[in-house]
């Protein structure tokens, strides 16, 4: 595998682990601006680096993600818990195509 794209799938894995806390914490308090930035910042830089490596599945996803996160920053909607589901499973599927890349298995 590529080198760059080890590092971002080992980053990406990474990173997954630690913000599935931060959106149920997100979730428990909608209101906590840092969180919804965190999360925001994740999807936003997944989704940049997947446009340099190639990688439009990852790239879909996460900027879905982050549209309706940067919808809520904008105050156009809310962490509730639809939303958060919604996030969270945008999350395992970013996790299970990392496992995929990392595995040398086609997307």
């Amino acid at each position: 595998m590529d080198e760059l794209l080890s590092e971002f799938v080992a980053e990406t894995q990474e990173s997954l682990e630690a913000l599935a806390n931060v959106a149920v914490a997100l979730e428990a308090d909608p209101s906590d601006r840092k969180l919804l930035d965190e999360l925001f910042r994740f999807f936003h830089t997944v989704k940049g680096s997947c446009g340099f490596l190639n990688l439009p599945r990852f790239e879909r996803l996460s900027h879905a993600a982050e549209d309706v996160l940067s919808d809520i920053r904008a105050g156009e909607g809310a962490p509730d818990a639809a939303t958060i589901t919604a996030v969270l499973a945008v999350m395992d599927r970013i996790a299970e195509l990392c496992m995929a890349v990392d595995s040398g298995s086609s997307l």
